[in-house]
């Protein structure tokens, strides 16, 4: 949602690619993102048949030249679009996804215009790229923006993955060992070691008898 909402930002006030009916930017345009791209994940699950590959891709294609030769609105999107699938499908992720994004975002793009929630521009703001409404590149133009979310969220997950090592490591470093000795000389440290000392023959006390001898010679 985030890099959507940046796009949606970008597209509609710095590069004036599209307007919303009421000029600013509806509050339902995050939610919506969100819908699309969580219905293309949840999908892409499950590989695509082989029909909806080819359909998706067959109409995709049609579309971009319909716009770039026979449109009476001439739409250059659609080479982007083409190069944009072209280099996704080399991502064994994006691989998987392409299909379903087409198919879950051009209907929702042709029901977007007609019922006239947005409408696109005739051209950018340098006057060079002329579009459709809707034009052909938004497929790949979504594309793009779900695989740099995905690069996005792998970026962030390896930064956390190394911060909590790098934590972890510096508390095993400054915890004392479980069995190490406590800080005692190490005369003593030997001493409790070899257990309690033995007494040594003569050094004791004196038995009675003893004593007794000793008073009668003294």
């Amino acid at each position: 949602m985030t890099v959507a909402c940046t796009v949606e930002y970008i597209g509609t006030h710095v590069m004036q690619w599209w307007d919303y009916r009421l000029g600013n930017l509806p509050a339902w345009v995050p939610a919506g993102h969100a819908a699309l791209f969580l219905l293309s994940i949840i999908s892409a699950r499950t590989p695509a048949p082989r029909w909806l590959r080819r359909t998706a891709y067959t109409s995709l294609a049609a579309w971009s030249l319909w716009g770039l030769l026979q449109a009476q609105r001439p739409d250059y999107s659609g080479a982007f679009n083409l190069l944009a699938i072209a280099t996704l499908h080399r991502n064994p992720v994006m691989r998987t996804r392409l299909p379903w994004i087409i198919a879950v975002t051009a209907p929702a793009e042709f029901a977007g215009t007609h019922f006239g929630l947005y409408s696109y521009r005739h051209h950018d703001i340098t006057g060079l790229l002329l579009m459709g409404n809707p034009p052909a590149g938004l497929p790949g133009g979504y594309a793009l923006v779900d695989f740099a979310a995905l690069l996005t969220a792998t970026l962030l997950y390896r930064v956390r993955r190394r911060y909590r090592s790098a934590r972890n490591h510096h508390s095993r470093a400054t915890e004392p060992p479980a069995n190490s000795l406590r800080t005692l000389p190490p005369a003593k440290q030997a001493d409790r070691h070899q257990g309690p000392a033995q007494p040594v023959p003569g050094s004791g006390p004196c038995p009675p008898l003893a004593r007794r001898n000793r008073r009668q010679q003294g």
